[in-house]
């Protein structure tokens, strides 16, 4: 135990001591923390990535705006407030802020609901993530690929930086990868 500001050379002493086994500084643990949302005990997944550990512990500094291409993304959830941004909607008088179906707003959820609100479920990036809704699947689930690429180059074209498109389908499309590609090309993540 030695006074904080003399603790460096002290350790070079004692490391230069030919008597002396190992000597090292005295470092901080933090037990690793679960989020306070009501949900956080459903969420499987969490602790399988280790987010648990870093959770409490870690805290990003950057940010990231991540584009859901879904069903819309209902801007009224709570978990999601304020971490929306402008989004787009590819259907005639659509919203992407409204979500007929919920699957878009699950999706936005999972990524980026704020943790520690005793609300709902706790995002994987509980800190520093926007959304942006982009509305290219109908209520019905289903959306078509011409939506879907203008739904990509609406948000390569406005910054986002992850492009979420959590829907599949087994036939391949140039075009659909290609607007992929162009994506690519302004440095997004597609997933």
């Amino acid at each position: 135990s030695v006074p904080a500001g003399e603790a460096a050379a002290i350790l070079k002493h004692y490391q230069s001591d030919a008597s002396v086994k190992n000597v090292e500084l005295d470092h901080s643990r933090k037990i690793a923390s679960a989020a306070s949302d009501p949900s956080y005990g459903d969420q499987w997944a969490l602790p399988q990535i280790g987010w648990n550990n870093v959770h409490g512990s870690v805290n990003p500094s950057g940010s990231a705006t991540i584009a859901v291409l879904d069903t819309g993304v209902d801007a009224s959830v709570a978990d999601l407030s304020g971490e929306l941004v402008p989004g787009y909607s590819a259907f005639t008088g659509g919203d992407p802020t409204s979500d007929p179906n919920g699957h878009g707003t699950e999706v936005a959820s999972i990524a980026a609901a704020a943790t520690d609100n005793d609300s709902g479920i706790a995002g994987v990036a509980y800190s520093g993530v926007s959304i942006m809704p982009v509305q290219v699947i109908g209520a019905d689930g289903t959306g078509q690929d011409s939506d879907i690429i203008s739904g990509i180059t609406y948000a390569a074209d406005n910054g986002a930086d992850v492009i979420v498109l959590a829907f599949s389908n087994p036939s391949y499309s140039s075009l659909l990868q290609n607007a992929i590609t162009y994506a690519w090309s302004k440095g997004a993540v597609v997933v």
